[in-house]
């Protein structure tokens, strides 16, 4: 079993109109346009309840299937951004890294959520999973949705 690692993660987003734009911005950054044939599928599976406790306190609780790695993701409140168009996201999240096993049996509902973030999470003494209980209560957890995405993940650019 993996330990839980807790990072703070800061996401900068922007939006580009069409591909047409995208392909201009990976020639501005001077990549070269092979990057964009090594990407990979992913499903994004997100749990709550049925009355979206966790939405509501602005926490989120993912699985990201990529292949058959599947990394359980605990999600805090968004820190707030002082500007009025914020492009940069700044939240803790906690991850673990769950057997196959483990996250077919979430995702087909034979092993509650609750259960498995209490496996994965507890031992750390999170603040997240103190946070979560706290949102929810006793509410059940349940599998509310997914989207697939395709990632490619770019090399580190320097912008002058």
């Amino acid at each position: 079993m993996m330990t839980p690692a807790r990072l703070r993660e800061i996401e900068f987003k922007f939006v580009v109109a069409d591909k047409k734009a995208f392909h201009q911005l990976v020639e501005h950054l001077r990549l070269s346009a092979s990057v964009l044939d090594h990407g990979v599928n992913q499903t994004n599976h997100f749990f709550d309840s049925r009355t979206f406790c966790l939405r509501q306190s602005h926490f989120a609780i993912r699985l990201r299937q990529e292949g058959t790695n599947h990394i359980l993701t605990l999600k805090a409140e968004q820190q707030p951004d002082s500007s009025e168009i914020a492009v940069l996201t700044d939240r803790i999240e906690q991850e673990a890294e769950l057997p196959h096993e483990t996250a077919q049996a979430l995702l087909q509902g034979m092993d509650p959520p609750q259960q498995v973030i209490r496996r994965y999470f507890e031992d750390s003494s999170s603040a997240l999973l103190q946070f979560i209980q706290s949102a929810c209560g006793d509410q059940e957890l349940i599998h509310i949705g997914e989207f697939v995405n395709h990632r490619i993940r770019l090399p580190r650019v320097r912008i002058p």
